[in-house]
């Protein structure tokens, strides 16, 4: 399976495993903490896609997997002292958009997909909310990883390594270069679109969500 999906960083971690490099180190720590892994987040993704028919096992996948990664995010906490009032400030839009997301589900159970608040379809508010919470919680998993990242090459630097090759994917490498300053970095393909998927903070509307709530009390 992993020689079938694996690509990029990913595959050359494979293969210079296999072939027994001595000196590579994996930072990516998600597993490792009890983050949602690849697939489980690609089926968070596809449950969010259909919570209007209101199907209960996508119910159950999309709020267990937001759960278990909220949970994580938790119990680390200390791990993302380095972003002083990260988790603070992206708990406040997780936390937010899970309540409005249950209000819609319940609103959905009651009136149907169509039913309109605010003027706008429900259908359109569910998903538009479980999207971004389901970008969320993929995004603070995707941050720890920078993190560890950036443990791991200021721990090389104090051992005295002068040439650390870093294989990444693009958000992790255009964030390392924002967080360490790094100089005489050429980034190609850099767009608007890149720079804001790249930003730490999180996604969403904190009044929006705090209408739909207080609409469905």
């Amino acid at each position: 399976m992993f020689k079938e999906h694996a690509k990029g960083s990913e595959w050359i971690f494979y293969t210079l495993t296999m072939a027994r490099n001595e000196n590579l180190m994996c930072f990516d720590t998600r597993s490792e903490h009890g983050y949602l892994n690849a697939f489980q987040e690609l089926a968070v993704f596809a449950a969010a896609e259909r919570l209007e028919t209101g199907n209960l096992d996508d119910i159950r996948i999309f709020i267990e997997g937001v759960r278990t990664n909220m949970q994580v995010f938790y119990t680390h906490e200390d791990f993302f002292n380095v972003f002083p009032g990260y988790v603070e400030r992206s708990a406040k839009y997780l936390n937010s958009q899970l309540k409005a997301l249950s209000a819609l589900l319940k609103l959905n159970k009651l009136h149907g997909k169509e039913f309109l608040i605010f003027g706008i379809p429900l259908n359109a508010l569910l998903r538009g909310v479980a999207l971004t919470l389901a970008s969320n919680i993929r995004k603070v998993a995707s941050v720890s990883v920078d993190i560890s990242l950036i443990n791991t090459v200021v721990l090389l630097h104090l051992q005295g390594e002068r040439q650390v090759n870093i294989f990444a994917g693009k958000n992790h490498v255009v964030r390392l270069s924002k967080l360490l300053e790094l100089k005489n970095l050429k980034l190609k393909g850099m767009t608007a679109e890149l720079e804001a998927s790249a930003d730490l903070e999180l996604d969403g509307d904190l009044n929006m969500d705090q209408r739909i709530i207080d609409f469905s009390s």
